[in-house]
């Protein structure tokens, strides 16, 4: 069986961990089922192909500073493509061709599919348009939909969501969003987020050697306070102190591991950037810094841990695969989405926690419970873990079966108790969120009209241009036209001057000859007379 994976993978100079970590795991789970022929949709395929040993190709390459209408008008034109498509035998170096030479198209997990990164919506469209276009079924696994969507995306998504022949959703927000958008429910599996499932290898774990000490944390940030309330200087300064208290209630040191970087060079971009200026407002002397890893090497990273703190979503799927409690900072609504679903899976909802809840000092609080009662932590989530890798098992053969043709039907997840909820603090940081929900919620809507007031603009900007131009070339026809116009009056004039001329020249010739025929006349006359 040969597959087509599409994933936001194999970027020259950046490496994003999460993005990489779902597609890494989704062709170790294909490999696990028998399917070896396997494709992946790359930015660079070259550094796709060589890191994880399979094929790779182009990308249809949406941009996120593209315009709608740039981005509508590419779409289109690969809707011309593929009318035009012909096989030519050769080497598959692009999507079109990989994908009719396919069985199946496999969108790898992601959290993309939503208004604040509509260039991936697109992306996907056009990879669902192509399996269309070619009868290939279409899967979606370990998917984050929304939770913003805009009125002008929806025909988008929807088209996605209609080709698909089962959806994998990694939270039940998403879950309850597609049942809301119509999808049949015979074709959504509540399912975990794939990287659950990914392991490392001996070699990785000999990588992160150097790291590893009897005692740390691991904290991920990413690079701003965007969707909090204070400015950067200040939530450096905050994540800085609560990373202080940390190490010294953990006697550890805390290592900052990069989730955005490059594997090639050091230069202080992304997550580096922001980690360095976690470190220069730290006291305790205790962080590091950390170039960036890959995800298995997180994995092996992860699994000697005593605790993660981030802002990064994927240290909520890590950590708990490797039995290490994971707090997360949740500085907007979309990685409220994600973080919380995640933890919720495993019973562990009340580990994410809002920017104003880790301002009060709940997060130090949390820490403390997490420290008094770690026994009771490990076998809950020993026990929550080995059942959602289960399950998430089930979920993978379903899903080969189902682009296979099969009918296999759904997994039924067991429910999972909250562990978190016992906690005095669990139910104060549930109504600090869902107020600082309504807040998120009235930001994006107003987000939202000032994309569509900048869309508008655009597009009556777009008219503007041509309708200047289509006046600016009627101009240049009319004055055309003028110029033919006085052009050919000119030519009738002139002509008219000649004919009249002509006319002037033979009327005196005529005159001249009567003349002339009269004298012979009257010579006539005169000769006959005498």
């Amino acid at each position: 069986m040969k597959i087509v994976v599409v994933g936001d993978i194999g970027w020259k100079d950046l490496y994003h961990l999460g993005d990489e970590a779902m597609t890494d795991a989704a062709i170790e789970l294909l490999r696990a089922r028998g399917v070896t022929d396997i494709t992946v949709t790359a930015g660079n395929p070259d550094i796709a192909a060589a890191f994880y040993g399979v094929s790779a190709v182009s990308r249809i390459g949406y941009v996120g500073r593209w315009s709608r209408a740039r981005m509508e008008a590419r779409l289109a034109q690969l809707d011309d493509e593929l009318e035009a498509f012909e096989d030519d035998g050769g080497e598959a170096k692009d999507a079109i061709t990989a994908i009719a030479r396919a069985d199946a198209v496999l969108i790898a997990g992601g959290g993309n599919l939503n208004s604040r990164h509509v260039q991936h919506v697109f992306e996907r469209a056009s990879m669902a348009r192509i399996a269309r276009h070619f009868g290939k079924p279409l899967a979606l696994t370990s998917q984050t939909i929304g939770p913003d969507i805009a009125d002008g995306d929806r025909a988008l998504l929807q088209e996605i969501l209609d080709d698909a022949v089962v959806i994998g959703a990694r939270e039940t927000d998403t879950e309850a969003l597609l049942l809301r958008h119509g999808v049949d429910r015979a074709k959504v599996q509540h399912c975990m987020d794939d990287a659950l499932m990914l392991t490392a290898s001996d070699d990785d774990h000999s990588a992160m050697q150097q790291y590893v000490s009897d005692r740390y944390v691991i904290g991920s940030f990413a690079g701003h306070s965007k969707g909090t309330h204070l400015d950067d200087d200040q939530y450096y300064r905050l994540l800085a102190s609560q990373l202080d208290a940390v190490a010294e209630r953990f006697d550890a040191r805390v290592l900052l591991v990069p989730h955005a970087g490059s594997l090639h060079d050091d230069r202080r971009r992304h997550d580096i950037g922001t980690h360095e200026e976690i470190l220069r407002r730290s006291r305790s002397g205790r962080i590091e810094t950390l170039p960036m890893i890959t995800a298995r090497q997180l994995v092996a990273l992860t699994s000697r841990a005593l605790l993660t703190v981030s802002s990064r979503y994927h240290p909520a799927v890590f950590g708990p695969a490797a039995g290490v409690p994971s707090l997360t900072v949740v500085p907007s609504y979309y990685s409220s989405v994600r973080m919380r679903g995640a933890l919720r899976n495993v019973g562990l909802e009340g580990f994410a926690l809002p920017v104003d809840a880790v301002e009060s000092g709940t997060l130090q609080t949390v820490v403390a419970d997490v420290l008094e009662h770690r026994e009771a932590f490990t076998a809950h989530i020993s026990k929550t873990v080995q059942t959602r890798q289960a399950e998430q098992n089930l979920w993978w053969d379903t899903l080969v079966a189902r682009l296979r043709g099969a009918a296999d039907p759904l997994v039924t997840l067991q429910e999972v108790p909250s562990w978190t909820a016992q906690f005095a603090w669990s139910s104060p940081v549930k109504a600090v969120f869902a107020v600082v929900h309504r807040l998120w919620e009235a930001e994006d809507r107003l987000r939202r009209q000032r994309q569509e007031f900048e869309d508008a603009a655009v597009r009556a900007r777009d008219a503007r241009d041509e309708a200047s131009a289509a006046e600016r070339q009627l101009r240049d026809e009319l004055r055309s036209s003028q110029e033919q116009v006085a052009l050919a009056e000119a030519g009738i004039a002139e002509r008219g001057r000649i004919i009249r001329g002509l006319r002037r020249d033979l009327t005196e010739e005529r005159a001249r000859r009567v003349v002339r025929v009269a004298d012979a006349v009257a010579s006539l006359k005169k000769a006959l007379r005498r």
